[in-house]
Parts: structure tokens; C-alpha cells; sequence
């Protein structure tokens, strides 16, 4: 976010929310520059100074990059 400002570009934050059901795939993903795992988590539940935009995760990849396009066109 920080550099995003200073670079003078918009960003949004966009929180996946998932079910706690899903915490064991986290922890059993390998390294992946595009997965998320535990720590990655540790981290964004600790961030501060970001207004997170929730989305839903519980649905089809299509429709949460619709919902996140949205958000965006929104801004």
C-alpha cells in the first residue's frame, strides 16, 4: 500500500474471507510466490493502517475476480 501511494497509483486491499474450515490448507501449501499460507495470514490479521475490502471466497474464482473488479471500479 505504502508504495502504491508513494508511487501515486491506486491500490485496494482485498481481503478474501474464507471459512476457518480452509486453515488446514493453509497450513499444507507449499512455496509458491502466489500461495498464502499461515504466516502470510499471521501477517495480514496483524497489518495496520489498511482498510481491507472483504470478499467473499466461498464461490467460483470467476465470480470473486467479478466482485473484485467491481470493488476496483468502485474506487
Amino acid at each position: 500500500m505504502a508504495v502504491a501511494q508513494e508511487a501515486g497509483v491506486p491500490c485496494t486491499a482485498v481481503w478474501l474471507d474464507a471459512k476457518t474450515s480452509l486453515l488446514p490448507r493453509l497450513a499444507s501449501r507449499s512455496v509458491s510466490p502466489s500461495d498464502a499460507d499461515l504466516e502470510v495470514l499471521s501477517r495480514q490479521l496483524a497489518a495496520e493502517g489498511i482498510t481491507w475490502q472483504p470478499v467473499d471466497a466461498d464461490r467460483d474464482a470467476n465470480e470473486i475476480a467479478r466482485a473484485i473488479l467491481e470493488i476496483q471500479s468502485d474506487s
